[in-house]
Formats: C-alpha cells, sequence, structure tokens
C-alpha cells in the first residue's frame, strides 16, 4: 500500500480530516513502486517505523471488536425484522387480520413490496446523513427506531395498517446498509474492507436460517398477556432490536478523524489512530464514490426485492415453478455478470502495470478482484 501523501482535492469533502490524514502518513516512508504493487495483490499493511506487523494486526483487531462484529449484530437484526412478515403470516396473522377473506394474492403482495418503496429511493442519501450526524449516533438511532416500529405490528388490528408500517419500516432500515459500508469505507484499506464486507453478507445468510427457528419459539407463546403467538413474533424481535441498539451507541466508533478528537475510552491511542489515518492513504481516491456506488448497488437490490414479492404468488403454492426458475435464470446472469468484471478488472489492471493507462487518476491505482 502506498503512504505517499494523500491527494486532498478527492478525499471525502472534510477538510479537516484531509489535514489529519496528511499529518498521520508524513511518519511513515515512502515505499518502492514494486513493493506497493507487491503489498496491493496481498497485504495491506505495511512496514512502520512505530508499530511492527504484529502490532498492526492487533490495531485492525481493536477495530474489528467495536465496528465489524457489533454493526454484524445489528445488520442480523434488521435482516430478521425484514423477514418476519412470512413467519407471522403462518402462524396466524393472516387469519387474524382476514388477509384470507380477500383478493389473496394482490393483499398480501402489495403488504410485501411496499416496504420496498420506501427502502430503494433513499439508499444514496443515507451516507450523507451518516456523515452529518455521525455514525454513533445515526446507526444506532435508526436501529431504535425500526425496533419500535416492529413492536407497533404487534399491536395492529386491521390489515391495511401494516402497510403505512411496512412503509416506514423501508425507510428507517434503508439508511443502515449504505452507513455502516460507508463506516467501513473510512476505518479499513479496500484490501481489508472486502473481507469485512463478506462477513456481512455471511451474516444475512445466517439471519435468514435462524429467524424461522426463532419465529417458531416465539410464536408458541401464543395466548401469553392476552395476545397471539403471532403479534409476540414482532414484539420479541422489536425489544431485542431496540437493546441492540444500546450496544451499538455504547460501542460503535465515529470517523477516525473525529475518534481522535473526542477520545473515545477504551479504544485506540493517537498513535494507533494516525497509523489506520495514515494507511487510508490509498483509501482517499474515489471515498465518496465508493459510498455512493454501494448505495447504489444496495439500491437495485432493493428494486430485486420488488420483483421478489411479486414472483411468490400464491396460486403457484407449494412449488413455486415459476419463481424458482427465475430465481435460477438470475443467479446464473450474476455468474456471468461476475466473470465479466473479473476479466475486465484484470486487463484494465495488466493494462496499468504496463504504463499503458492511469486508473482513477492515479498510477498506483489498481482494481480489487
Amino acid at each position: 500500500m502506498s503512504k505517499g501523501t494523500p491527494n486532498t482535492r478527492t478525499f471525502n469533502g472534510d477538510t479537516k480530516d484531509v489535514v489529519q490524514m496528511e499529518d498521520a502518513a508524513k511518519h511513515l516512508p515512502r515505499v518502492s513502486s514494486d513493493h506497493e504493487k507487491q503489498v496491493q495483490e496481498s497485504r495491506p499493511l505495511d512496514v512502520d517505523p512505530v508499530f511492527s506487523l504484529r502490532e498492526q494486526r492487533k490495531i485492525i483487531h481493536k477495530v474489528d471488536k467495536r465496528l465489524v462484529y457489533v454493526l454484524g449484530l445489528m445488520y442480523c437484526v434488521s435482516l430478521m425484522d425484514r423477514v418476519n412478515l412470512p413467519n407471522a403470516a403462518i402462524s396466524g396473522m393472516n387469519v387474524n387480520l382476514d388477509m384470507n377473506k380477500r383478493i389473496r394474492y394482490h393483499v398480501k403482495s402489495t403488504v410485501r413490496l411496499v416496504f420496498f418503496i420506501t427502502y430503494t429511493p433513499f439508499q444514496p442519501s443515507a451516507t450523507i446523513l451518516t456523515r452529518k450526524f455521525g455514525p454513533r449516533l445515526f446507526l444506532p438511532g435508526l436501529c431504535v427506531a425500526w425496533g419500535a416500529v416492529m413492536v407497533g405490528f404487534g399491536f395492529v388490528h386491521k390489515w391495511i395498517t401494516l402497510i403505512p408500517l411496512r412503509l416506514f419500516l423501508g425507510l428507517l432500515e434503508a439508511g443502515y446498509s449504505p452507513g455502516y459500508v460507508y463506516l467501513l469505507s473510512a476505518w479499513y484499506a479496500r484490501y481489508d474492507q472486502q473481507r469485512r464486507s463478506s462477513l456481512f453478507y455471511l451474516l444475512s445468510l445466517a439471519a435468514a436460517g435462524a429467524s424461522g427457528i426463532l419465529a417458531y419459539g416465539m410464536s408458541k407463546t401464543d395466548g401469553l398477556a392476552g395476545h397471539a403467538g403471532w403479534r409476540w413474533i414482532f414484539i420479541m424481535y422489536g425489544i431485542i432490536t431496540m437493546m441492540l441498539s444500546v450496544l451499538g451507541y455504547s460501542l460503535v466508533v465515529d470517523f477516525p478523524g473525529r475518534c481522535k478528537q473526542k477520545k473515545h475510552w477504551g479504544f485506540l491511542t493517537d498513535d494507533e489512530i494516525d497509523f489506520i489515518m495514515a494507511s487510508q492513504a490509498n483509501n482517499i481516491r474515489g471515498h465518496w464514490k465508493r459510498a455512493f456506488t454501494s448505495a447504489t448497488l444496495i439500491e437495485f437490490g432493493g428494486i430485486g426485492g420488488i420483483a421478489g414479492s411479486l414472483m411468490f404468488r400464491t396460486r403457484d403454492v407449494p412449488k413455486y415453478h415459476l419463481a424458482v426458475y427465475l430465481s435460477l435464470a438470475f443467479n446464473f446472469l450474476i455468474v456471468i455478470l461476475v466473470c465479466i468484471n473479473t476479466v475486465f478488472f484484470r486487463y484494465e489492471n495488466k493494462k496499468a502495470d504496463r504504463g499503458g493507462k492511469v486508473l482513477e487518476g492515479d498510477v498506483n491505482f489498481r482494481y480489487t478482484i
């Protein structure tokens, strides 16, 4: 990783942070281009006059404990809250709210897909709000708010009330994914960030698997305090979500520059924060570009959620042939697109290695594959 002086015009729009990044980077030596290439292709850690490689890894692990684990738990809960509707439906919600007596397909599909009407368009603005209010306040704040909405689902008596609640839930959850991606990009170099992002997607699979099991257990509280089991699914998940938001507020840290100013007790020393900010030198270019690109990708995922709500039709029970075939086709398309991107990025990197092209306005930049 190169530790040259960052380009202040292409960082994250915060002049104070840029100045701090420059000051932190001054104590790091300029390494050779051969070493830069080697590190870009393998490890993100550099020879540092203050910290050994082992100490650098310990610093990164400290950041992991305060960011990846806590944000990952909150992300799991957000996914579980999002898919609680079908769990509650098979636990008696459809019967209690007379949803089975109406036009089944249209009512149930509408309740499912309205979530994405607000979830999809508000993704890009979340990165701006995360920067303005700070991730330590903004992300747990979203978490406690959608937890309260989840509790509200447990006291619904008409199916039509589900629609505004789902719209509000989509609006709140829209800010979380772009927010945590932006925060991770501020703390980790690109080569570290991709591993943390993959962990979040693994957590999503675990959350999907655990959601049904937990919902089944909660549904067995049917009749407790006069509430049906499906109501307790929403109430308990909402309470758990709000409790995790308190943990998130206690442990999630702000952006590196602000963290150094505010002194988070028991986290990193000034020298350790300087190392993090200096290692971000090759991460400055395109900082906002990456943040908005991540939000846009999640936004398109929301569009896929709308399609998914319409694919699984009640009339196709129990095998859902149409939905299964379409899912297989789209997954095959993903494989093709990944292969195309991999070939393209390798070609661009090789072209840059030969000196035939400068990527992203930086001679040392290479695409991560």
